[in-house]
């Protein structure tokens, strides 16, 4: 055997061992594309709903602070509603930006708060 065909052989083997981690990492990565869509419709929802902070709190409990069991730690509640606020005041500041103003790309932000002082 010569050197370019055990070079090719070595390659080969080697790209043989690489496919299953491939179709794994594909595999994980439908995963996390289908859990961020599910996340979307559910803030989404929220959004348009009634109770908008309070379904958006739900959303981002469930979404962001549970883990693979659906455990919620105890410090999740009052995280996901600080988040919540935050994102309904980032929500309320782009809605009133001028139409011009986002059609040129120049976003602005609202101002973030700390925890103790969420209105």
């Amino acid at each position: 055997m010569n050197i370019m065909s055990s070079q090719a052989a070595s390659t080969t083997s080697s790209l043989g061992a690489l496919v299953p981690c491939a179709t794994q990492a594909s595999k994980f990565q439908k995963e996390m594309q289908l859990g961020w869509h599910g996340m979307v419709i559910a803030l989404d929802k929220a959004l348009e709903s009634e109770a908008p902070l309070e379904l958006t709190k739900e959303a981002l409990v469930r979404n962001v602070y549970a883990d693979s069991e659906g455990e919620v730690p105890d410090a999740a509640m009052s995280a996901s509603l600080w988040l919540a606020e935050y994102l309904a005041a980032q929500h309320a500041h782009l809605d009133a930006l001028p139409s011009t103003v986002v059609l040129k790309g120049r976003l602005s932000w609202a101002e973030a708060f700390a925890v103790d002082q969420q209105t």
